[in-house]
């Protein structure tokens, strides 16, 4: 099979209809649970597809042409709206998708890596996720990359990385967007990732298949 000629582009506020189809596909990462009406209706669900820049909302998009790959973001889901990996207003939740034609080709790890960085060079010192225990291979990448899981939180999943370029430096207080064109010429790194969330009693669940 040939390998996607990848290249990294910054995530907008023009790719919101991408963003609704991501993380649809993410809340059905093991099978048919929700429908598009679901996304948009429920909250919970539908503020994974509001990246807003002004909030400190940041993200990459993996594309072969005009072809979408796959895409990973970063958003800041304060205590008054949390998403289900929330840790804290200074944190922001990450999400990850792949299209699935190009599972197990280096898409997923390339925009998880590429996210971390840029975490680093805006002064962010952490970012959090939520990955079911089911989903093995996406925990397995994200555990990779240097996501542990937080104590007291395994129902719900939630991990989190301590990013490593932010270490030891002051974070910024400014979320604004500094320099997305930044992320345009990030190199591409190799794996699959996805991300998971438990539904139901004990906390929510929902993921995207993922392959490290």
């Amino acid at each position: 099979m040939t390998e996607p000629a990848m290249r990294l582009r910054p995530l907008t506020a023009d790719d919101r209809e991408l963003l609704v189809g991501a993380t649809l596909d993410n809340l059905n990462w093991c099978g048919e649970r929700f429908t598009w009406h679901d996304m948009v209706q429920t909250i919970e669900f539908r503020h994974y597809a509001d990246v807003l820049p002004d909030r400190g909302d940041f993200g990459v998009v993996a594309v072969d042409g005009e072809r979408v790959l796959g895409l990973a973001w970063a958003l800041f889901l304060g205590a008054d709206d949390p998403g289900y990996g929330f840790v804290d207003d200074a944190t922001p939740e990450i999400s990850v998708w792949v299209a699935e034609r190009t599972r197990r080709r280096g898409v997923g790890r390339a925009v998880t890596g590429a996210l971390i960085d840029e975490a680093g060079r805006r002064g962010i010192g952490r970012l959090s996720l939520s990955a079911e225990a089911e989903n093995t291979a996406a925990r397995a990448l994200y555990t990779s990359l240097g996501f542990v899981p937080v104590l007291g939180r395994a129902v719900d999943g939630v991990m989190l990385c301590e990013v490593p370029s932010a270490r030891g430096r002051r974070p910024s207080t400014d979320r604004r967007d500094p320099s997305t064109r930044r992320l345009a010429a990030l190199a591409c790194g190799s794996g699959i990732g996805g991300e998971a969330r438990r539904f139901g009693g004990g906390g929510e669940a929902r993921g995207v298949p993922a392959d490290p």
